[in-house]
């Protein structure tokens, strides 16, 4: 097969799988870092209200693996044209090196994926979740999906996650289901109402089981994680993610034999979370209103990298 007609492939596939996203082949774009123009094989470019999320796209049509080398140039050319993913696809597959170097990457402002191409429809889709000003772009993975958000407790707003094969009644039978919320601190020091909120959490918890937990520092935020195992079975995985005005917060429920597989599910959620400014619309309903009040204070970075 020609490189032209595996690009084709490609860009079909991906019109098919993601028809709400607007596609351009053979693209040019101006680096913001080297001042040229960077050819690109595929746009893949968004609409999530005021946000314009850009994905690269490279088709690898090799003889041979990808390799780090590969990774490393294209991840500083999807920084350069001010992309928010990138992704790779290869015919022949990618080394373990280049897989690591892709998946550890979470001090750059691109989320990078090394696809095979037959693993295409495995990719996430990105969304958009909001109240009023505060919003946050996180990448739903294969196989899951998000309902609708409301503000269920004063101040808080939720969208359950749920398995794309279960309804919402029959995933809480199972006991496999997920939620993300969102918490808008409108007035205080937010990281110190987050301390407030994961103690008291972790209370809750530690009375259902035992808890594990770990940290990190992913670019402007901190994400801690927390897992409790109950005498029943079921395990609980969480992520709270803290910027400036906003804590967000992402869980699982699940079961042992499921447990490896949504642990790294629930982390991914949390690693690809961006806080960014959005504008309440006018048929914003009342609890979006709620919290348009809130102070515009958001991830600058963000805002600068937004095409």
């Amino acid at each position: 097969m020609s490189w032209q007609a595996y690009e084709e492939q490609i860009f079909r596939k991906l019109a098919s799988q993601f028809p709400d996203t607007e596609l351009v082949k053979g693209v040019h774009l101006d680096g913001r870092i080297s001042g040229i123009k960077r050819q690109v094989d595929i746009l893949a470019r968004g609409q999530l209200l005021e946000s314009r999320p850009v994905a690269v796209v490279d088709c690898k049509c090799f003889s041979r693996r990808v390799d780090v080398k590969v990774v490393e140039s294209f991840l500083g050319m999807a920084r350069d044209v001010r992309a928010h993913v990138g992704v790779i696809i290869t015919n022949i597959g990618f080394s373990k090196a280049a897989a690591a170097r892709a998946e550890n990457d979470y001090d750059r402002e691109v989320r990078l994926y090394v696809v095979d191409f037959d693993d295409l429809e495995k990719l996430p889709a990105y969304r958009l979740i909001y109240c009023g000003h505060q919003g946050v772009r996180l990448a739903i993975p294969h196989g899951w999906a998000l309902t609708e958000g409301s503000e269920r407790i004063p101040g808080i707003f939720g969208w359950d996650l749920i398995p794309v094969a279960e309804k919402r009644t029959a995933a809480y039978k199972i006991g496999r289901w997920g939620c993300i919320s969102l918490i808008p601190v409108l007035s205080g020091d937010t990281r110190q109402t987050a301390e407030a909120l994961f103690y008291r959490t972790h209370g809750v918890a530690a009375q259902k089981g035992t808890v594990a937990l770990k940290s990190e520092s992913i670019g402007a935020g901190d994400i801690t994680y927390s897992r409790v195992r109950s005498i029943s079975g079921e395990v609980e995985f969480s992520a709270m993610r803290v910027s400036p005005g906003l804590i967000v917060v992402a869980e699982i429920v699940t079961h042992e034999e499921h447990e490896e597989t949504d642990e790294t599910l629930l982390v991914e959620i949390a690693r690809s979370m961006i806080p960014l400014a959005v504008e309440a619309r006018a048929e914003s309903s009342p609890s979006e209103l709620w919290a348009a009040v809130a102070s515009k204070v958001f991830s600058e970075t963000d805002q600068e990298r937004g095409p």
